[in-house]
């Protein structure tokens, strides 16, 4: 019960009286609180329930490892305890990052990829798992002189570009992200935001008199179209194996 679980509490909670609880100790009590106090093991965790993406054929956990505080408010060590804790222990099957993250943008030790880069190292250390999760990323849209798509280069492009969906600019996006997941593929492709003006980070109300000339849909679904075909489908940004965009 609960006293089987405090030695593993107070471990996790042996720090100095005047340091703020960190996310590897909340992670550290919630693993402890739910094999001490509810005596589950890992064997007799209940099985994440399980459903398709979409219309795909992909099967992913209802629960999904979101981490975009990695690199920010988690540092390497705490991103791959999560990755291990809801992946090898949990069942989670299903990761989503994106190149902008960690957030927020703000923070001075604020890099895009960064996130990216944390999930590659566990997934390079760990290669057994990588088919056997779902991941998944996204490309910025429109984002004038952006540190975003300057990340996208080795070193950093400078000045910086702009986000943008063209054709150039998704192709860049996704090399960048495979290289920065140190995998051939993503599972799941997807457009952070749209390339053309549309109320976005908080407001609520369109503002016809912020349109502007924007990216044509159909010149980004080919691009994207045309990684999926890259290397076969499979080595590739991709939506899922063997099925075109639509």
């Amino acid at each position: 019960g609960l006293l089987e679980a405090l030695p593993t509490i107070l471990s996790a909670s042996a720090k100095p009286a005047d340091a703020a609880p960190g996310p590897m100790l909340r992670l550290s009590l919630l693993s402890a609180f739910a094999r001490g106090a509810y005596g589950m093991t890992t064997a007799a965790r209940p099985k994440l329930a399980m459903r398709f993406l979409g219309s795909s054929n992909l099967e992913v956990t209802e629960a999904c490892l979101g981490t975009m505080t990695w690199g920010v408010q988690n540092s390497e060590e705490e991103a791959h305890a999560q990755l291990d804790y809801a992946v090898k222990e949990c069942g989670v099957n299903f990761i989503d990052t994106a190149e902008l993250y960690p957030v927020p943008l703000t923070a001075p030790e604020w890099r895009a990829g960064k996130t990216e880069e944390f999930i590659g190292s566990w997934l390079s250390a760990n290669p057994e798992w990588r088919e056997k999760v779902v991941l998944a990323s996204k490309v910025a849209g429109f984002m004038p002189n952006s540190r975003v798509a300057a990340e996208r280069t080795v070193p950093p492009t400078d000045p910086p570009p702009d986000c943008r969906l063209d054709r150039s600019s998704v192709r860049a996006a996704c090399e960048a992200s495979l290289r920065r997941l140190q995998t051939s593929y993503v599972d799941l492709y997807q457009l952070h935001w749209p390339d053309r003006y549309v109320p976005a980070f908080g407001a609520t109300t369109y503002d016809f008199g912020r349109e502007r000339d924007s990216v044509a849909v159909e010149e980004t679904a080919r691009e994207i179209k045309a990684l999926i075909s890259t290397r076969g489908g499979r080595d590739a940004c991709r939506e899922h194996p063997g099925e075109q965009p639509r």
